[in-house]
């Protein structure tokens, strides 16, 4: 497969007095076309500010500090605005966490949801029209032409996040971005959405980066996962082997939170302690203090890339041997 995007080395950064704080280390991954490409963690790692950096859509004054994102050949870290704007939404949709801050409150779905037509210059009225409720369908939803004349408080959670599919489907990008897209959805409706992205993914040939929090998540939707933990990938690899043999014992200390049956045949093992702040990252793995598996040369200096014979690498001294059971569900 040919590769769509290319995120190389990237660095993203928040002034702080004179100094910047780093929020995103060196981060570097690929993601083919037509592929599924998780990218999992704890809360605070990175994940959602490195996929909001690719179409350039950070918030505060977060800034791309160094490094380059190639989508199609072209460098979107340096990009014009202008050509931002005729990728986004074309050659790059984007699904938010909460479909309700996501969506405008005092414009119908409908209208939203044909936007991106009218902004691209696709179509005519009447044409984007029917284009956006065939979207509507495309995504699952039932009577298009009502919900279309509806506001977003009319809708369920599900419904307005399968409307949120559709405004970031409805130009037929190339590639989905999808941070957390089903955190804010019960658990019913969140099998519903990650059977409709694959879906979706398989349906139009497009390629999907999936942020999570969630590894039994990426189990069922992705092709390979990067872990993230403090702003840097600590390891990449498909999706069965980061499942089959873990090598960062942070990717391990996840699965082993991942439930699985019931509570007392399988315990959970939360992981103890929290990610460090990143204006306050230690000079050694960040992990450190929180890996059973550490030693001296772990707090000393941080640990490089060890390419994996079965795909990706990883980023430790003293890499785990653990196995897991891939989750089903």
């Amino acid at each position: 497969m040919v590769d769509l995007l290319t995120v190389d080395h990237l660095g993203i950064g928040i002034p702080r007095g004179s100094n910047t704080v780093a929020l995103v280390e060196d981060v570097s991954f690929t993601v083919r076309a037509g592929e599924s490409y998780g990218i999992v963690g704890e809360s605070g790692c990175g994940k959602s500010t490195t996929i909001r950096a690719i179409i350039r859509l950070l918030t505060g004054k977060a800034r791309i500090t160094r490094g380059a994102v190639r989508f199609d050949g072209v460098d979107l870290a340096q990009a014009k605005e202008s050509a931002l704007q005729s990728i986004r939404g074309a050659g790059i949709g984007m699904v938010f966490q909460d479909p309700l801050t996501a969506l405008n409150p005092v414009l119908t779905v409908g209208r939203q949801i044909a936007e991106g037509l009218r902004y691209h210059g696709q179509l005519s009225a009447a044409d984007r029209h029917a284009r956006m409720l065939e979207a509507m369908r495309l995504v699952g939803l039932p009577d298009p032409a009502r919900i279309a004349a509806s506001y977003p408080h009319e809708l369920s959670g599900g419904q307005r996040q399968r409307a949120a599919i559709a405004i970031a489907l409805i130009a037929s990008p190339r590639l989905l971005l999808a941070d957390e897209p089903t955190t804010a959805l019960d658990v019913t409706i969140q099998a519903q959405i990650l059977r409709l992205l694959s879906d979706l993914r398989s349906r139009l040939g497009m390629a999907l980066v999936l942020v999570t929090h969630d590894l039994g998540v990426v189990a069922q939707t992705c092709d390979r996962v990067a872990v993230m933990y403090s702003g840097r990938i600590v390891e990449e690899a498909p999706i069965r082997r980061i499942f089959e043999n873990p090598r960062h014992p942070y990717t391990v200390a996840l699965l082993n939170s991942i439930p699985r049956g019931s509570r007392a045949g399988h315990p959970l093992h939360p992981i103890a302690g929290m990610p460090p702040d990143p204006a306050h990252r230690p000079s050694g793995c960040s992990f450190a203090a929180r890996c059973p598996n550490r030693q001296t040369d772990c707090e000393a200096v941080a640990p490089g890339w060890t390419p994996d014979a079965g795909g990706g690498g990883f980023a430790c001294f003293h890499p785990a041997r653990a196995h897991a059971e891939v989750p089903h569900g």
